[in-house]
């Protein structure tokens, strides 16, 4: 009797762990359904915080296609080759450089021997001064327990 009962059990638990291999029909919860684990959303992106599936910020969701932007360049036609500082003043207008200013930023010879800020007052709080916004420090951030500007 015994043995019997223990080939039941037996025979209950190879065909449990069977159909356990068998692979089921897998539904994925779509964007604004409730999930847990990112694996649960068909965009397999969770808001483990509001327990929603959101579109993937990184991936684009399976069956649509990435976007790619590219440049269609006629090359059939002869002399139309232009650079891309030539593109750019076509498109936007030239480009206006200031007075002083380097061609390249390997160009040295042009390049002021004069500090660009001498002579200006700053009005902002050196690192471990006072402060209560970022704004007020030199370096825009203002730790917001100490009060103190932070590097």
């Amino acid at each position: 009797m015994i043995c019997k009962f223990g080939l039941f059990v037996t025979i209950c638990v190879t065909i449990s762990a069977a159909q356990n291999l068998i692979p089921q029909d897998q539904k994925c919860a779509k964007n604004g359904e409730y999930c847990q684990n990112h694996w649960d959303c068909c965009s397999n992106s969770c808001l483990s915080y509001l327990y929603k599936c959101v579109k993937s910020y990184n991936q684009p969701l399976p069956g649509e296609a990435p976007i790619v932007l590219t440049l269609n360049v006629r090359q059939d036609v002869p002399g139309d080759s232009m650079t891309l500082q030539q593109l750019i003043d076509r498109l936007f207008g030239p480009t206006i450089r200031p007075q002083g200013a380097l061609a390249t930023r390997f160009d040295t010879a042009d390049m002021n021997t004069q500090a660009p800020f001498e002579g200006v007052i700053s009005n902002c709080k050196t690192v471990g001064s006072k402060c209560f916004q970022n704004d007020e420090c030199c370096t825009n951030v203002c730790h917001g327990f100490l009060h103190q500007c932070v590097t």
